[in-house]
């Protein structure tokens, strides 16, 4: 499947991979600093943002979809970060397909298995009425209880897009992802290792990183380097001048 793309800037290729329910907009503010060294390309994973729905929604599936793109693109050796489900599915090109990658940067995940604990969240926008509502903060009441944090609530009612004629609707695939988003939560496939340089940045109050799952990533990439920043799973944020400034110097 091939995949909605932005690119910009100019330089080495580099390859932005956002996070479950994400688009590659949320990449942004990285590709945006690092524009005058890279040439960024900003992906929409299956089913999200832009890009084409289809399931199953697999990380192997996703993976294999970012490839197509990339050949498409007459792209090779690119340099990807990816973060949370955009970090499990950058492991799984890299190790699927090592010639595509020169280097990997993984923000929070591990190759570990992920709790699927989205399921809460999706079943609140389902029983949302977005169809019924002119504006979108209209929708913001309904996920207070799923999701308490008010900027992620904020960040998934980008995903809302109106409808001609009134309403508004899902732009990801709401039913697909909710019923398969174990899939794409689960532990990556093993392969051979992947032997280029890779890095992991981890927001130091967040659990989704544990010893056990970096121990894991460490065996199939393993020249993994680990740094962590002050900050939760959405360190690209919390610490946007470190993160930012971490991974081009890392990206060289």
């Amino acid at each position: 499947m091939l995949l909605y793309s932005q690119s910009f800037g100019s330089g080495r290729p580099l390859v932005c991979l956002h996070g479950f329910l994400g688009s590659g907009d949320n990449l942004w503010p990285l590709a945006d600093s690092l524009k005058a060294s890279h040439q960024a390309w900003l992906l929409d994973l299956r089913g999200h943002g832009r890009s084409p729905h289809g399931r199953p929604y697999t990380l192997e599936g996703m993976a294999d979809d970012v490839a197509e793109t990339l050949r498409d693109r007459g792209l090779d050796q690119v340099d990807v970060v990816g973060h949370s489900l955009g970090g499990k599915v950058a492991m799984a090109l890299a190790l699927r397909q090592p010639a595509l990658v020169r280097r990997i940067v993984i923000a929070d995940i591990t190759m570990a298995q992920a709790q699927p604990y989205f399921g809460f969240l999706l079943d609140a926008m389902e029983a949302t009425p977005v169809s019924t509502f002119t504006t979108r903060q209209e929708a913001e009441p309904y996920l207070r209880e799923a999701e308490p944090v008010m900027e992620t609530r904020r960040f998934l009612l980008k995903n809302l897009i109106p409808v001609e004629g009134g309403g508004f609707k899902w732009r990801f695939d709401l039913e697909g992802l909710r019923d398969d988003h174990p899939h794409v939560l689960a532990q990556v496939l093993d392969a051979p290792p992947f032997n280029g340089p890779a890095l992991l940045i981890h927001g130091t109050r967040s659990e989704l990183v544990t010893p056990e799952g970096v121990e894991l990533t460490r065996r199939h990439f393993p020249a993994l380097r680990v740094l962590d920043l002050p900050g939760g799973h959405w360190i690209h944020v919390d610490a946007k001048a470190q993160f930012n400034a971490a991974v081009a110097e890392f990206l060289g």
